[in-house]
């Protein structure tokens, strides 16, 4: 048998008397409103396909920590990064991480190899500077 409180039970029979069987049912439990509008959810969409060069960010494509940077300091909606991640996956947007693949092994392989450490190496710089 399940347990129940005897003080639930109670706020049941007292619920019931006072309105019937609609009052018992369970009800929603009451959140905050979310802070962001529709106008904000607007912009962030629009932030969110336009390129991080038109906002002064040193990248190709957006991370959600660095647009919701952006979109908190540059456009004055506050807005967190787990906000941002629950807006983007309910527009159906995947957000993965960009990987750096050397596609032909040639003679210029080894360059080319190099580049990409250096590139990485710059890369990472950039993020810690940027965070």
């Amino acid at each position: 048998m399940n347990k129940v409180s005897s003080r639930s039970v109670q706020r049941w029979v007292t619920a019931y008397i006072q309105g019937g069987i609609d009052e018992v049912k369970m009800k929603k439990p009451g959140g905050s409103k979310s802070g962001i509008t529709d106008k904000d959810r607007e912009i962030i969409i629009s932030a969110l396909f336009n390129d991080p060069h038109i906002f002064g960010y040193l990248r190709n494509t957006w991370s959600l920590r660095s647009l919701a940077k952006c979109l908190t300091n540059e456009l004055g909606i506050p807005i967190s990064f787990k906000h941002l991640q629950r807006i983007t996956k309910v527009l159906g947007v995947r957000c993965k991480r960009p990987k750096l693949e050397l596609l032909h092994e040639g003679e210029d392989y080894e360059e080319g190899k190099k580049r990409m450490q250096n590139y990485k190496q710059v890369a990472s710089a950039l993020k810690k500077r940027e965070l």
